[in-house]
């Protein structure tokens, strides 16, 4: 057991409460934070093991869920890359296969310090994500923090967009 925070929750479909947080303890490293993940069967009480989905040399902090209405589960969290960066990550669940692969959502040429990231899924169960950046992802002379936009479309990251500098 090690520190625990940055806690979030949400219910599936079908009833089922997911809980993921960030935690230092029972990973690869117990210097760094990691992302943990259990689930909890509202109805009969039923708890399932204790999952780590981010388990990574760097700080992984700041998960959030949201579920979808095909019964999956998206996370994103933050993930230390460098001592002055972070990038934003996304994975899936789902009810047959668990966790997915982990997909790098602010890595686009330029980008900085990514943070602040929320997310919001279609009635498609695409993600929708954005989050703030202080990069230099559009133009060189954008040194200022922005925010920018990503989503997925049946399972494929778009484009970035630059949602607060453009005009």
């Amino acid at each position: 057991d090690g520190d625990s925070g940055d806690s979030h929750s949400v219910i599936d479909s079908n009833g089922l409460l997911h809980i993921v947080w960030s935690d230092t303890g029972d990973s690869l490293s117990i210097t760094d934070y990691d992302i943990f993940h259990r689930t909890l069967n509202v109805n009969t009480g039923e708890m399932n093991q204790t999952q780590v989905v981010a388990n990574s040399d760097r700080n992984d902090d700041e998960p959030q869920l949201a579920a979808a209405e095909d019964g999956s589960v998206h996370l994103i969290w933050r993930r230390r890359t460098t001592s002055t960066d972070h990038d934003i990550q996304h994975t899936r669940w789902t009810a047959a296969d668990g966790w997915g692969l982990v997909t790098e959502v602010s890595n686009d040429v330029g980008d900085g310090n990514s943070r602040n990231a929320v997310l919001a899924l279609d009635s498609d169960s695409d993600a929708h994500i954005v989050w703030q950046d202080d990069g230099t992802v559009f133009s060189d002379v954008n040194t200022d923090d922005d925010i920018y936009y990503r989503s997925f479309e049946n399972g494929t990251l778009q484009n970035t967009t630059l949602i607060s500098n453009s005009g």
